[in-house]
């Protein structure tokens, strides 16, 4: 979990798929230690399959995550277009463009 803590305050998507990395390895290591402690019977077999589960099911959901930020990066806008609009503000404001619409200021001075 602080993997993905400190991940997610980095700058960049491919900074925070790094840790994500590091907290998919995580479970792995956990994983890893549940045989230990079922071997030394500090955990009983049913603890060890509800908390390996787990484990599985988090790194899972991490490699879904980081597979859904690559897919993001491939598809990330290379113009200056803003991220922030939807497909269909973008494609409305294409169409708009296309019938002579002018979306510059100039177009809300009426309301100032």
């Amino acid at each position: 979990m602080h993997n993905i803590a400190e991940g997610f305050d980095s700058e960049t998507n491919a900074e925070f798929i790094r840790f994500l990395r590091y907290a998919k390895r995580s479970c792995t290591e956990v994983r890893s230690e549940l045989y230990v402690a079922l071997d030394e019977e500090y955990i009983s077999p049913n603890e060890f399959k509800d908390v390996y589960e787990q484990a599985r099911r988090t790194r899972a959901a991490i490699r879904g995550f980081i597979n859904y930020l690559k897919k993001y990066e491939k598809r990330k806008p290379t113009n200056r277009e803003p991220d922030n609009l939807s497909s269909y503000e973008k494609s409305l404001g294409e169409s708009m463009s296309g019938r002579g619409c002018n979306h510059g200021k100039d177009n809300y001075r009426h309301l100032g």
